[in-house]
């Protein structure tokens, strides 16, 4: 009987780190971002900007849509200098794939509609 209190001790003081553990490990380790196989995040909106300006250029951005766009692309390099500053998780560096998705689909797609107030010939 006195076998069986220090068993169940035992498994009630273990049981909480368990479990602290199962959640933490979740994400992943925390590593560089090229381990997960995605390209740098400067690179990736240095060329977003790049594109943004030749829609400008080309009168397909206005002023303002090209200030928007640039400031999300500097949102994304502000992210990922904050998260590569310890290591980026799996889900830090899907996160920033993902924005950096989005805002080419907006650019493309903004320099293809044109900007509002022009007319489309």
């Amino acid at each position: 009987m006195p076998g069986a209190w220090v068993m169940l001790i035992a498994m009630l003081a273990i049981g909480p780190a368990a479990a602290d553990a199962q959640f933490r490990a979740q994400d992943g380790p925390r590593v560089a971002r090229s381990d997960h196989g995605t390209r740098a995040p400067a690179a990736e909106t240095a060329r977003t900007r790049e594109t943004i300006d030749h829609g400008r250029d080309a009168g397909q951005l206005s002023r303002k849509q090209s200030r928007r766009l640039r400031r999300e692309a500097d949102q994304i390099d502000t992210l990922a200098a904050r998260y590569g500053s310890d290591g980026m998780s799996a889900a830090e560096a899907r996160e920033l794939d993902t924005r950096e998705r989005v805002l080419n689909d907006q650019v493309t797609a903004q320099r293809t509609a044109g900007f509002p107030g022009k007319a489309r010939r």
